[in-house]
C-alpha cells in the first residue's frame, strides 16, 4: 500500500470501488454514486484468445468493452473509461508512464472525479503504482488492478465487483494480502481441509 493512497491491489478486479461510505456522505447525499474513471491501459485484463484457452493475446479488449462486461457496475458507481494505452505492460515505456501520469492528475484534479481505477498489465504494474505514488499528490483514491488471465478464459479472474464499502465479514471475503495467486491458492487449499468459517480462513491468512 503506497501513501497519497495509491494502492497496488494485486487483486484481480475489473473496477474496485473504494469509496468509503464516510466519503461518500461528505461529499454528496447517500443515495448520489460516486463517480469514477476507469483508465484503461492494456495487460492480460484486456486479453482475448480462444473460449477455454490458455493462449491469448494481452492489450485486445477497449476499455467500453470491459466496461460492459460488468453490467453491476452501474448500481455502484457512476463509471466511465477512457483507453489511455492498449498494450502489454511489459512495453512500458518512461514516455508511457509520463502520459499515464499527466492523464491521472488531470481527472484528480477535476471536481466531479472522486476516485479513479487503471487497468494494468501485471508485468510492470507495481512500477507504474510506484511512479504515480512519487508523482501524483491527490487525496483522491487512485487504484491499479490487473488480471493473470484474460476474460476469455475458462476462470478469468479480471471481472470480480469488490464494493470496498461494505465490510468484508457481511459476505465472507477473504483477503489474500500480499501473497501470490499461486501461494494464496495453495494456502486456501490447505485451510479449507480444516475450517470453512470465513472469519477463521482470514485469520490463516494474517497469520501465514
Amino acid at each position: 500500500m503506497y501513501r497519497h493512497r495509491i494502492h497496488h491491489y494485486f487483486l484481480f478486479v475489473v473496477c474496485a470501488l473504494f469509496l468509503t461510505a464516510a466519503q461518500a456522505r461528505e461529499q454528496a447525499p447517500a443515495a448520489k454514486l460516486s463517480n469514477v474513471v476507469i483508465l484503461a491501459t492494456g495487460g492480460t485484463i484486456a486479453g482475448a484468445g480462444a473460449a477455454a484457452s490458455a493462449t491469448y493475446q494481452a492489450a485486445k479488449v477497449p476499455v467500453d468493452k470491459l466496461i460492459a462486461g460488468v453490467p453491476e457496475l452501474k448500481d455502484v458507481a457512476n463509471v466511465r473509461g477512457e483507453q489511455v494505452l492498449q498494450i502489454a505492460s511489459e512495453s512500458f515505456t518512461n514516455d508511457h508512464l509520463m502520459q499515464l501520469g499527466r492523464r491521472v492528475a488531470a481527472l484528480a484534479k477535476q471536481d466531479e472525479v472522486d476516485g479513479i481505477v487503471i487497468t494494468h498489465g501485471t508485468d510492470t504494474l507495481e512500477e507504474s503504482a510506484y511512479f504515480l505514488n512519487l508523482v501524483i499528490h491527490s487525496d483522491k483514491p487512485i487504484v491499479l488492478v490487473g488480471a493473470m488471465r484474460p476474460g476469455t478464459a475458462m476462470s478469468a479472474d479480471g471481472f470480480v465487483i469488490r464494493n470496498a464499502e461494505q465490510p468484508d465479514d457481511k459476505y465472507d471475503w477473504i483477503v489474500a494480502h500480499d501473497l501470490n495467486p499461486q501461494k494464496a491458492r495453495i494456502l486456501a487449499a490447505v485451510a479449507l481441509t480444516r475450517t470453512q468459517d470465513s472469519k477463521e480462513l482470514q485469520r490463516i491468512y494474517w497469520e501465514y
